[in-house]
């Protein structure tokens, strides 16, 4: 079952670099964006990211299994594993625990970050060198729903670092729900699952009550573009909640579901000794 799952991490991984690829090119053919080539690489950069309006379906669904399994699905397969007595008894479930968290994290972000800098690469080198302005607020508030710096550069940057933060966050929190998993094979899809409950939930509430503003403001912090996209969707709020703020609550909130799912798997664990 191992041998499987990592052959499942390659392909996916092949299918990945594969699949992202295809999107970037596709969104240099078609792009029709008024600006000069150096500058319109910024904003092929954000339309390929997750939740941009160029980044297809199967995109995330590889995106989100892969993050959730790259660093979690060898601690998920060592705990639904027979032989996971000797795990315990020789390192104990915190430190099974501490690296399992550790790995899960540190996998999803640099999957993220390390994404980033193959769209980067690719647009680089498939169509023009990025061209960065200092003050660009005109050209970036017709970009992006809410940006974090006048300029270009800063802006790319924080997007990345928190969408990597982000990601890291979520895997975290998926992992916490495998935990209560026993079939390994049950845990590979669940992390697209999660993301299409924790996308199309707030989208629902939302609508639920259009007119309360501070609904819309609490429901737009669990909204996962929040986490892994800040800035591309503002979940069509006016005005719109600030995304680094959102952002902070959105990995409180997930943090603190992953810590609660995961103290509470501790404590069974410790009383079925």
């Amino acid at each position: 079952m191992l041998k499987r799952t990592n052959k499942i991490i390659i392909f996916l991984i092949i299918a990945y670099l594969l699949l992202e690829a295809g999107v970037v090119m596709a969104a240099i053919k078609d792009v029709s964006y008024t600006a000069p080539d150096g500058h319109k690489c910024i904003y092929l950069f954000f339309i390929v990211q997750i939740f941009g309006f160029r980044e297809p379906m199967d995109m995330r669904l590889v995106k989100m299994i892969l993050a959730t399994i790259i660093g979690a699905g060898i601690f998920i397969y060592l705990k639904n594993n027979n032989s996971f007595i000797n795990v315990q008894q020789r390192i104990g479930y915190r430190r099974f625990l501490k690296k399992g968290i550790l790995t899960t994290f540190l996998s999803a972000a640099s999957l993220s970050g390390l994404t980033c800098l193959y769209d980067f690469i690719l647009i680089s080198c498939l169509y023009h060198p990025f061209e960065f302005r200092v003050n660009d607020t005109g050209y970036l508030s017709n970009l992006l729903e809410w940006y974090f710096s006048p300029s270009d550069l800063q802006t790319i940057l924080m997007f990345v670092l928190m969408s990597s933060l982000g990601w890291g966050v979520f895997a975290l929190l998926v992992f916490s729900i495998g935990l209560f998993i026993r079939k390994t094979a049950l845990y590979l899809p669940i992390g697209f699952i999660i993301g299409l409950v924790l996308l199309f939930v707030p989208l629902v509430l939302v609508g639920l009550a259009p007119s309360n503003l501070l609904a819309r403001q609490l429901t737009f912090t669990t909204f996962l573009p929040s986490l892994l996209a800040p800035g591309i969707h503002n979940l069509n709020m006016l005005p719109p909640l600030n995304p680094a703020l959102a952002f902070i609550f959105a990995v409180v909130i997930y943090t603190t579901a992953a810590a609660i799912l995961i103290t509470i798997w501790y404590k069974r664990k410790l009383r079925k000794g």
